[in-house]
C-alpha cells in the first residue's frame, strides 16, 4: 500500500522487542478510527481524513506516516497525546529523565526516532508499564 510521503520518512523504530504492539497490523476501521488516526498523526480528524482519503491503513502504517509528520512540540502539554518525549515518559513512569534514558538505551522501553533525532514513545505502553510497577509495589507491601 502506498502511504503518501512514506518513501522519505527516514524513520527508525528501535528499542524493546516490539511484542507490546501485538495489534500493530490491525486495520483502523472502527467508528473511532478517524479520531485514533488523528491522535496518532497529531492533527485534527478532518486533516487526518484529508491525508488518508479512503485508504484503510493498519496501525503500524499510520504510526510510520506520523513519524514523518508529527510535530512533537505541539503536544508537550497534551495529556492525551499518542506520542511522548523522554521527559514526559519520565513523568509518567515516576523516574528521572536520566533513568528513562538508561531504560531506553538498554532496550527496556520501545521507542521510535524522528528524523530530527527526537525519541518518542507510545503513551499507552508507558502507562501500562507505570501501572504494572505501581501494582507490584502494592503487592510487595
Amino acid at each position: 500500500m502506498n502511504i503518501p510521503g512514506s518513501s522519505r520518512l527516514g524513520l527508525r523504530i528501535l528499542g524493546g522487542s516490539g511484542a507490546a504492539v501485538s495489534s500493530a497490523d490491525r486495520v483502523l476501521e472502527s467508528p473511532w478510527a478517524a479520531f485514533q488516526t488523528a491522535r496518532i498523526l497529531g492533527c485534527s480528524p478532518q486533516d487526518a481524513r484529508a491525508l488518508m482519503g479512503d485508504q484503510k491503513l493498519c496501525l503500524s502504517e499510520v504510526e510510520a506516516l506520523a513519524l514523518g509528520r508529527y510535530v512533537w512540540r505541539r503536544h508537550i502539554g497534551d495529556p492525551e497525546s499518542y506520542w511522548v518525549t523522554v521527559s514526559q515518559a519520565a513523568e509518567i513512569l515516576g523516574v528521572s529523565i536520566q533513568r528513562t534514558k538508561q531504560l531506553l538505551e538498554k532496550g527496556f522501553l520501545p521507542y521510535v526516532v524522528l528524523v530530527s533525532g527526537v525519541r518518542l514513545m507510545r503513551r499507552e505502553q508507558l502507562e501500562t508499564v507505570a501501572n504494572a510497577r505501581a501494582s507490584r509495589r502494592l503487592q510487595n507491601r
